[in-house]
């Protein structure tokens, strides 16, 4: 990176700096697989290079038509897309320190190389105060003695290509010492994720700053260090489960007292932003109880949850080579999920202003506990994944696994299965890959069935299109019905007509709800019974008339709230037919229960073909 015979680079402008982020944004997603393979620190969830690319494609996104020409207006402009869209510690660390630039060059329409120097360097202290807990030998230490050089520099030359490439060395001399300064490194071998990560972002800086012409940043590699692959898998399932973010937006929002509100949750915690709109970043288990805490001071926003433990696993373990993923209205008991690690994309719930991801930063105990002591409130509303959440999880499970299998909501009364479609087509055409997308036409528990079987299938060597095909034969022989003690979550939501609901409460009738492959995968009013125990009973004689009690069946049951009615329904299941395996029972999820209401009780079962024997697979 010579800078003999360049043009002299004098002053920073708000345009400049504009194609200066998206030439360093190109940089850290060309390296973004090579990133997440060398992933080891603070967890081994192989994920830092697309949470990178990420964060910089928020900013790329929200910045690539933008006109202003100040330093200030851009560089708020950056901060408050970073911000909203940061993912993971690294891309939390930039977003914090994009703030601090905001703040220090407040009311700037152009910089000098000195005036950019001394700015840098107080900016650099923002990311280090919004950690409960900064560890040297990460981006932080790198962005730290990165800044420091282009400080130092910036006294001695007003050329900003001057600056720029001397810093760059700095940070690349800072980088190869993270290996020395983390034991988790040197074990693996490789320098931290988030700091070459930081180094390819600051490459195509310097060399747009440099030739003034993006499309030169293509033939940057020349002037990398490269990743070296970790040697060996390093570490064991993660401590903390889930990294999980969001933004709380407020009054008078105070980091530190979220700091130490957060720290019994678990660790990585990161708060930044301004007393008004706050970035949250932490690791822990229980991501559901961080967010009812940071309900309490502001509105919950822009939550993104990752399961490390699947990710670490999917990265670093033996495994079939097809991944099974499934939406968050299947509902399987917790020891199936881990089992046959199974990889979840969350459904949204809202009331409100509020919003959750479902089964992950609101679990149905919570759910059920909110709407016992707020039946007057508004009433809950649900939506799909959006296609780019499927798109995220697809393109990261294709690094470690051949091909997919996905699971989705019946396609009759959610848009979640297009939602996978259209993800699967734009990432198969992408990679190449193989994506099988199935409509389950079911719900719940009848989803949690077919992907149990799914899972065994492929775990006993099934490929992705033999898997696919199991379901969609099995689909036609599953059967849902669900006891509601009132229709007015599926009259709100449009599932029961106004009319019909009306009737019904009159004369105290509740519709025995009937959900699988004969209806389409629509919920449809059976036979009419008086309470959730006369469709209990209902749902027994319905069994009985189809199954032949000598033929072992597969059966799975779920309530909201409702223990001893679903025990009532075990026993006598028990009592009544031949079991293929034990009956699962599960707490029926938010986003299912926001539309049936407390009290209801599924029951699902499988009808045995012949040829069926346990565990069968294609």
């Amino acid at each position: 990176m010579s800078t003999q015979g360049k043009p002299r680079i004098r002053y920073l402008d708000g345009s400049r700096l504009r194609r200066a982020i998206i030439a360093g944004a190109r940089q850290v997603r060309a390296h973004r697989d090579d990133l997440n393979a060398i992933n080891v620190f603070p967890v081994a969830d192989a994920d830092t290079g697309s949470n990178m690319a990420g964060t910089l494609g928020a900013i790329v996104d929200g910045i690539a038509a933008s006109r202003d020409r100040s330093v200030h207006g851009m560089l708020r402009r950056a901060a408050d897309l970073a911000l909203a869209g940061a993912r993971g510690c690294s891309g939390t660390i930039l977003a914090q320190f994009l703030h601090g630039l905001a703040e220090e060059f407040a009311g700037a329409a152009h910089l000098s190389a000195r005036l950019f120097g001394a700015g840098v360097v107080r900016a650099v202290a923002y990311p280090y105060e919004a950690l409960s807990q900064p560890r040297e030998g990460t981006i932080l230490t790198v962005l730290k003695d990165w800044g420091e050089s282009v400080r130092e520099w910036s006294t001695r030359s007003e050329d900003f290509i001057e600056v720029l490439h001397h810093a760059y060395r700095a940070a690349v001399r800072s980088l190869e010492a993270t290996r020395e300064q983390l034991s988790v490194l040197k074990l693996a071998g490789v320098v931290d994720a988030g700091a070459q990560g930081l180094v390819h972002l600051l490459a195509g800086i310097t060399a747009y700053i440099s030739s003034g012409r993006i499309r030169d940043v293509e033939r940057l590699e020349r002037y990398l260090p490269e990743e070296k692959l970790a040697r060996e898998p390093v570490g064991e399932d993660p401590v903390f489960r889930y990294c999980t973010q969001c933004l709380v937006e407020g009054a008078d929002l105070e980091a530190k007292a979220l700091r130490e509100a957060l720290a019994p949750f678990g660790d990585s915690i990161i708060v930044a932003g301004s007393a008004s709109r706050m970035k949250v970043h932490l690791h822990t288990s229980h991501p559901a109880k961080a967010v009812q805490l940071l309900v309490r001071h502001g509105r919950v926003e822009s939550q993104r949850v990752e399961d490390m433990r699947a990710q670490f696993r999917a990265a670093h373990t033996p495994h079939p080579g097809t991944a099974l993923v499934v939406d968050s209205a299947c509902d399987l008991p917790t020891d199936v999920w881990e089992r046959h690690n199974i990889h979840l994309v969350p459904c949204v719930l809202r009331r409100g202003e509020q919003t959750w991801l479902d089964k992950l930063t609101i679990d149905p105990q919570t759910f059920y506990a909110m709407l016992r002591s707020s039946r007057r409130g508004p009433h809950p509303a649900t939506s799909q994944p959006a296609p780019a959440d499927y798109q995220g999880r697809f393109e990261f499970l294709l690094q470690y696994y051949r091909d997919v299998v996905s699971l989705s909501l019946s396609g009759t009364i959610s848009g979640t299965y297009d939602a996978a479609c259209t993800a699967a087509k734009a990432v198969g055409r992408e990679r190449g890959a193989h994506i099988e997308t199935v409509d389950t036409r079911s719900a719940s528990i009848g989803m949690g069935l077919l992907a149990r079987r799914a899972a065994e299938a492929i775990e006993a060597g099934a490929s992705a299109a033999e898997a696919a095909a199991l379901v969609r034969r099995l689909v036609p022989r599953l059967r849902i019905y669900v006891a509601v003690p009132s229709l007015r979550g599926l009259v709100r939501s449009g599932r029961v007509s106004p009319l019909k609901g009306f009737a019904a409460t009159l004369l105290n009738l509740k519709p025995l709800i009937r959900l699988d492959a004969s209806t389409d995968g629509r919920p449809v009013q059976g036979s009419t019974v008086f309470g959730v125990r006369g469709g209990r009973r209902r749902m027994l004689e319905i069994a009985a008339a189809e199954l032949d009690p000598r033929t072992p069946a597969e059966f799975a049951i779920a309530h909201a709230d409702a223990p001893d009615d679903a025990r009532w329904l075990k026993r006598r299941i028990e009592e009544r037919f031949a079991l293929e395996r034990e009956i699962f029972v599960v707490d029926a999820t938010a986003v299912l229960v926001a539309h049936v209401g407390l009290g209801t009780v599924g029951l699902a079962y499988l009808v045995p073909e012949p040829a069926d024997t346990p565990g069968a697979a294609v």
